[in-house]
């Protein structure tokens, strides 16, 4: 089956990139999202190296070039630069040798990489800076009080810095790549000693920590496990899901991209199934790539996780996140399928900011947009302009679209809701998008507000958040376009020093204008109300602002909250209340799907 053994880390990152390198089923490696939180790991890390403390075990697997062929396995080489966004591929493959292939302790192996091979290099305040590890050899072990977490300190210091410096604070400063390449510590504390007129106290902890650090990178004290050369890929495959599947590094479906990846075979170019679902996300158009579907909008975060649930509901199969699912025929479907499965994906990714969802802040479930997905694969509605005007499905995918964000309707478990929208659709014949019996059908398993549901809904909608946008894209319709603002009818800073907070943003006070016609500050509702009708003489039917009692007599309804006989701030609580009526009427028809 394989066998357990120790590796100095020495010896690891001599072999890093010749002999160690990266199977293609995994996803990269990326720290630039939260450095400081990476920087804290590398600190841990060699803390814990440092104090023998183990760092887990390493999965490798011992391939030959003839495995690598027939298994058509890409091999990656480790980053030795922390700002590149991608693993380089490794092509000089020998059939002369065997290569061991790390398919778990990627990071581990990646900072063993950065730190002896490569550079810690990112952008900060607007330059680049190339960054080396550091390691404090003035650490005392008998003083570290003021250390919380970790015995040694480390710290990322300028590459220019050199072997060694010492710093405001009177801490010495090694550079911890040079360790591999020291011969004498003695030779070397002495030095470091005379250069800094150093005490000769001081120099026994020099010398302490320069053997600490130099022992910790030559002893034996990693321990890996080798899957042997003999192992097929499924085998090695399933090895790996295993062990990553006790973890929290990968999720499930990092795992599963593996077997697209084993299957993937393209024979147009040497472009991989990672490189393919990468430039599809993120592809920059500015780079004369096509452009990624996360790249519309203000910027979306879909992810192959998206692409492969989305991809197994438009060919058909069981959707649950399963490696049988993953097979060689249904991997084979999606990729002769790819053209339209993308295609209908980015038609619907690039319709959602025609209706004011313009990034995750307002998609809250990405599943949500599946069934229109589907319905457009379909139909083959990929090559249609969906977001026109004359389009007659445009407004039928938005209704889709707010009701089941508005609701939550696709949060947590949404696998049999998705087969249950795939299996309505597919009963359709008819051209038209079925919203009313989708949100019928979904709603015998989910809440889907209705009635007083709505108006209690609404009490709770607040100003600037992802539902107040969409009520007011319900609300205004076409009348609202980019060029509109999410504005307070009573200016909120004047309001707010005579109302409770969550009144005056609750959504009765909010509307949608362009920015030229919002409240100027320290202006009343009223005055302000006087000009903007000069400009706009229906404003208050458009934008649902209760009558006066003495324009219009009120329904029994709306008298009921009181008499609003000016728009002055004394009014305020009787305004809010009625327009929240009328803006209850409004939704509750839109909500209205039997």
């Amino acid at each position: 089956m394989g066998r357990y053994n120790d590796i100095s880390i020495k010896k690891l990152v001599q072999g890093i990139n010749n002999l160690y390198l990266l199977p293609d089923i995994q996803r990269p490696f990326v720290w630039k999202n939260n450095k400081n939180e990476f920087e804290d790991k590398v600190f841990s890390l060699f803390d814990s190296i440092l104090r023998n403390y183990p760092i887990g075990t390493l999965l490798f697997w011992k391939i030959d070039k003839k495995r690598a062929t027939e298994d058509n396995l890409n091999l990656l080489k480790f980053l030795e630069n922390s700002n590149k966004d991608k693993n380089d591929k490794f092509l000089s493959i020998s059939s002369e040798k065997d290569y061991i292939l790390v398919l778990d302790g990627q990071q581990r192996m990646t900072i063993f990489n950065l730190v002896f091979n490569g550079i810690f290099e990112d952008v900060y305040r607007n330059k680049v800076r190339r960054r080396n590890l550091y390691f404090n050899l003035l650490t005392d072990l008998d003083k570290n009080g003021e250390l919380e977490d970790n015995f040694y300190e480390f710290k990322f210091f300028d590459e220019n810095l050199g072997e060694y410096f010492k710093d405001e604070k009177n801490k010495v400063w090694f550079k911890v790549k040079d360790i591999l390449n020291l011969n004498s510590l003695v030779i070397k504390r002495k030095e470091i000693r005379e250069k800094f007129n150093l005490g000769s106290d001081v120099e026994l902890l020099l010398e302490k920590n320069l053997e600490s650090l130099k022992n910790s990178i030559n002893e034996e004290n990693i321990s890996f496990y080798e899957i042997e050369k003999d192992k097929k890929d499924d085998e090695a495959l399933e090895i790996f899901v295993r062990v990553n599947s006790q973890g929290v590094v990968l999720s499930y479906s990092d795992l599963l991209f593996s077997k697209i990846i084993q299957y993937w075979k393209n024979d147009e170019n040497n472009d991989s199934a990672r490189d393919i679902f990468y430039q599809f996300l993120k592809g920059d158009d500015k780079k004369g790539e096509m452009k990624g579907i996360n790249r519309y909008g203000d910027g979306f975060n879909f992810s192959n996780d998206f692409i492969l649930k989305t991809s197994l509901v438009l060919i058909n199969k069981e959707i649950r996140y399963k490696i049988k699912n993953f097979n060689e025929e249904n991997i084979k479907l999606i990729k002769d399928n790819w053209d339209k499965i993308t295609s209908s994906i980015r038609k619907v990714v690039k319709f959602l900011p025609k209706i004011g969802i313009t990034s995750n802040n307002y998609l809250r479930s990405l599943n949500s947009i599946i069934p229109i997905i589907y319905f457009v694969y379909k139909n083959d509605l990929y090559n249609k302009d969906i977001e026109e005007d004359t389009n007659e499905n445009k407004e039928l995918f938005k209704k889709f679209i707010y009701i089941i964000l508005l609701n939550g309707v696709f949060g947590g478990q949404s696998d049999q809701l998705l087969k249950s929208s795939r299996d309505e659709i597919n009963k359709t014949e008819s051209p038209l998008f079925p919203v009313n019996k989708l949100l019928k059908v979904l709603g015998n398993t989910k809440t889907i507000k209705k009635g007083e549901e709505i108006s209690e809904f609404l009490d709770e909608i607040l100003y600037n958040t992802d539902k107040s946008k969409i009520i007011l894209k319900i609300l205004y319709g076409n009348l609202m376009d980019d060029e509109t603002q999410e504005d307070h009818l009573f200016p909120q800073k004047k309001t707010k020093k005579r109302y409770d907070k969550n009144l005056v943003d609750n959504i009765g006070n909010l509307q949608a204008l362009k920015s030229e016609n919002q409240i100027k500050s320290g202006e009343s509702f009223e005055k302000w109300l006087e000009k903007i009708l000069l400009k706009i003489p229906d404003f208050k039917d458009k934008s649902f602002i209760p009558k006066l009692d003495s324009e219009e007599e009120p329904d029994k309804e709306l008298k009921s909250c009181g008499e609003l006989k000016s728009y002055a701030e004394d009014n305020f609580e009787v305004f809010l209340k009625r327009r929240k009526i009328l803006i209850f009427r409004k939704i509750k028809d839109y909500f209205t799907f039997i």
